[in-house]
């Protein structure tokens, strides 16, 4: 085994162990993440994500993922292709070159975004406390909101009962969202001066596996599918952006999305961010009591009905591969990195929305 490219990967391996060390070290200690981290070393990563990669016409996702997968091919195939060591040695090469890689991607993550799941918790910084709603009093918001929401609706230029499709979006959503959401931050003092990417991926490609955006920090993309039915690109792209920005917390990103597109000057994105929260109390809602709120969908204006359906109907399209494991997957990838809930997390906004405009 050439001797250099050894020293390189006992490096990365040491630096990984340093790294998960200090990791525990600063998990109690959101201040310190918040201040060296969030606020210091990330953005320089933010800013050189949006001043190289950003410019790429092909999602950079798909170059990363090739490209690592190939030299996991290649770790894996090297130690066994005409070498005269024992099998013994051969699975010691193999075994020692799979944890530099994994050491590498562990080490990449960290720095290149993964400490961001430590920092101080959104309310505390904007000072409210998140209120726990009992499910028995969603219908009540659902109903509280429904004004809200027609009103919403009824101010999109030349809107009929039928389902809202395209034609309605505005062309430049994403400038619009991006900047909406760098407001909103700005206002509240977090860093957020450079432009995130979004991508349109395939379409299928995250639905398939119950998803329908990734942050991916190796390349700093904010990630969309492209399948989702245009009500679901506003709030999708802002909560997307929002981990661009330095949050991990999936219920304070979609907080961040809701800050931001709740007032928005388009009548496109403001009605799909209102509908995407009001959809959230509703499958909340029918979890525990289904036939009631079966009974309570059949009394909602024409409109409303259409574009529910019109949603529920396009991403039965793209029926989901191996549901459970993804998330078995996801769940424990998010307690990993602390979030106790595990997906119960993405419900979390409810109780930042519901606390925040309580106290204001």
């Amino acid at each position: 085994m050439n001797l250099n490219r050894t020293k390189v990967k006992i490096f990365f391996i040491c630096f990984a162990v340093f790294t998960a060390l200090l990791r525990w070290s600063v998990a109690n200690k959101p201040d310190w993440v918040e201040s060296l981290y969030s606020k210091g070393i990330f953005p320089v990563v933010r800013w050189i994500f949006d001043h190289t990669l950003h410019y790429s016409y092909f999602p950079m996702i798909f170059i990363f993922l090739f490209f690592g997968i190939l030299y996991l091919l290649h770790i894996i195939v090297r130690p066994f292709k005409k070498s005269p060591d024992t099998i013994r040695k051969r699975l010691q090469t193999f075994t020692f070159s799979l944890t530099a890689f994994l050491a590498i991607l562990y080490c990449s993550f960290m720095w290149l975004w993964g400490f961001n799941y430590l920092r101080i918790p959104v309310e505390d910084t904007l000072g409210f406390s998140p209120q726990p709603i009992p499910v028995v009093d969603l219908k009540a918001k659902l109903v509280e909101r429904l004004p809200e929401l027609m009103a919403a609706r009824d101010a999109i230029p030349g809107v009929s009962e039928l389902a809202i499709d395209t034609s309605y979006m505005p062309s430049d959503l994403e400038a619009q969202i991006r900047s909406n959401v760098q407001s909103v931050l700005t206002h509240y003092d977090y860093p957020a001066s450079t432009d995130v990417q979004g991508r349109f991926l395939p379409k299928g490609t995250l639905l398939r596996i119950k998803t329908s955006g990734v942050y991916f920090p190796f390349v700093g993309e904010s990630n969309i599918d492209a399948g989702l039915h245009p009500l679901q690109y506003s709030e999708t792209l802002a909560h997307e952006f929002s981990h661009g920005y330095g949050f991990g917390d999936e219920g304070t990103c979609s907080f961040i999305a809701y800050l931001a597109l709740k007032d928005s000057s388009d009548p496109f994105i403001r009605y799909s961010l209102l509908l995407d929260y009001w959809r959230t109390l509703a499958r909340n809602y029918l979890r525990h009591y289904n036939e009631d709120y079966q009974a309570f969908r059949k009394t909602l204006p024409q409109g409303l009905v259409a574009d529910l359906n019109a949603i529920a109907e396009n991403r039965q399209l793209y029926p989901s591969i191996f549901p459970n494991a993804r998330n078995v997957i996801y769940d424990s990838y998010l307690k990993a990195q602390g979030i106790e809930e595990g997906l119960q997390n993405y419900n979390r906004v409810i109780m930042l929305v519901e606390g925040f405009e309580a106290q204001q």
